[in-house]
């Protein structure tokens, strides 16, 4: 797909990347649970305060279980999506505050094992440098049955017999 020639171009390095994730897990199918997030990202140089297209590097989303927090350490990854910058052109969107990417990020196997998960975005440029987001924190609305398993949808709690 070609890029929209009116789109905001970088001035120079993209220097900042901005998150916006849904606040809730998703259900991107037609079974019962949650499977993912949605985001979008915007990148921006010292120059354009616009998004930019992201021409080169590559962009990943970190899933992290629970939240980011200064007096504890830091969540540890449950997932990462990697997306080389010749594979985002089918997200790009231009936008009134330019150019940006949505992305629909299932997370298959990897369930989280928290309530409360994080998700960033970074971009390692061509020339090594890593650009990161502020983390965005996603509520699972899944919950586990018992420690240790996986995540059962809400609804009404059992009958006893």
């Amino acid at each position: 797909a070609a890029r929209n020639s009116a789109a905001p171009q970088a001035g120079g390095p993209i220097t900042e990347l901005h998150l916006f994730s849904s606040p809730v897990g998703l259900n991107f199918d037609d079974q019962p649970g949650v499977d993912g997030i949605s985001v979008k990202v915007f990148a921006t140089s010292g120059t354009q305060p616009k998004g930019v297209a992201i021409p080169e590097g590559v962009l990943e989303f970190v899933l992290h279980d629970g939240t980011f927090r200064v007096d504890v350490e830091l969540p540890p990854v449950r997932k990462v999506w990697r997306y080389p910058s010749g594979e985002l052109a089918p997200y790009e969107f231009v936008g009134a505050v330019g150019v940006g990417y949505e992305l629909a990020l299932a997370w298959g196997g990897d369930v989280p094992q928290s309530r409360l998960v994080s998700i960033s975005a970074r971009l390692t440029r061509a020339d090594g440098t890593v650009v990161g987001s502020a983390p965005s924190t996603v509520t699972i609305s899944d919950l586990p049955r018992r420690p240790g398993e996986r995540f059962a949808p809400l609804g009404p709690a059992p009958t006893q017999p």
